[in-house]
């Protein structure tokens, strides 16, 4: 968990981990996680500071005050990027602890300041309409593989936090003389948001900016959506990229050829699911298999994040009427084009 410096001065991040990945370990007589499972951002300016995404773990908050102490800053304002618990489970405390105000966008506000109603199908049925179980289905997760997960989430410390207030797509936010430009970049959430920075050209998108597509957003993950997101962020001059669960890209031409690649491959991906599911059906999996390849075998982590993409880009397709569900013959759920002439 080591502390590294933002370019230009401006302030720090703490590295996080893929989802899942943290270690436990005994503190205080309990098995806590070791990691704050996603990045945190400090945006530094003078004495005022600015946080975006807080991890979670009384661990992850706890070396983030303390750096904070150090340099002798006091955060204005923490930002949610979006919805999922890794993100956003430490933000009670800054708030409580701290009276720090806390932002995110409306799209995510629900879950935020619920995060355990995502398994409340008949709330997620009638406000989004559809349920974290019935894209576990579809992806052929057992009832078993669903209830562990629901599980380990409720093992996690979640600690509740209010809203203060949403922020929409062009608001500004302000570290001293440093601007902040909310950008709404959804697709791995409905609410999913990018911290822009111009005078630096600093991007922290959270997890928008994945290689294999949404990943982990099942059930509200929107391909068509995420394409279009980081089409936006391609267009920006940019020498820094900061996302929720990796290095950061910097220099202009790497983040510039990372952009089109990620979405050079987007659209590779859709050609071989559509061509895939016209020759016949295709489970998620299989198709995660065969488009991913050794990716998705040297980790179960980076399987699931390619299973939920391929989903993801299957219910666009779904909701164009290019794609639906067919079975379980076999007890398998098998997906497959509309149009197959």
């Amino acid at each position: 968990m080591a502390i590294r410096k933002l370019p230009n001065d401006l302030g720090f991040y703490l590295p996080g981990t893929l989802p899942g990945a943290g270690r436990s370990s005994e503190v205080e007589g309990e098995d806590v996680t070791s990691e704050m499972r996603s990045t945190i951002y400090v945006l530094v300016d003078g004495r005022r500071c600015g946080i975006i995404d807080t991890g979670m773990g009384i661990e992850a908050f706890r070396k983030v005050t303390q750096a904070l102490h150090r340099l002798r800053v006091f955060p204005e304002w923490v930002l949610l990027t979006h919805d999922h618990y890794d993100h956003v489970a430490n933000a009670g405390w800054f708030k409580d602890e701290m009276g720090v105000p806390v932002y995110c966008h409306e799209g995510d506000r629900a879950l935020i300041e619920q995060p355990l109603r995502v398994f409340d199908e008949d709330y997620m049925m009638d406000r989004y309409g559809t349920t974290l179980r019935d894209s576990f289905g579809e992806m052929n997760r057992s009832e078993r593989v669903y209830s562990d997960h629901v599980d380990r989430a409720l093992r996690d410390r979640f600690y509740p936090v209010r809203v203060d207030e949403t922020l929409q797509d062009g608001d500004i936010l302000e570290v001293g003389s440093v601007e902040v430009e909310i950008l709404h970049t959804p697709g791995h959430s409905p609410g999913s948001v990018s911290a822009y920075l111009p005078r630096f050209g600093a991007i922290l998108a959270g997890d928008t900016p994945l290689w294999f597509g949404p990943g982990r957003c099942s059930p509200l993950g929107d391909f068509r959506s995420w394409v279009k997101s980081m089409e936006r962020l391609l267009i920006l001059d940019t020498e820094f990229i900061g996302w929720g669960h990796s290095a950061p890209t910097e220099g202009r031409s790497r983040c510039r050829r990372f952009l089109n690649n990620t979405l050079r491959r987007a659209l590779e991906v859709e050609s071989a699911v559509l061509e895939e599911i016209t020759y016949e059906p295709q489970s998620v999996a299989e198709l995660a298999e065969m488009i991913y390849g050794d990716n998705v075998r040297v980790l179960d982590e980076q399987r699931e994040i390619a299973e939920d993409s391929i989903h993801s880009l299957l219910g666009s397709l779904r909701r164009e009427g290019a794609a639906e569900p067919v079975g379980p013959e076999d007890g398998i759920i098998r997906w497959v084009a509309t149009d197959r002439s």
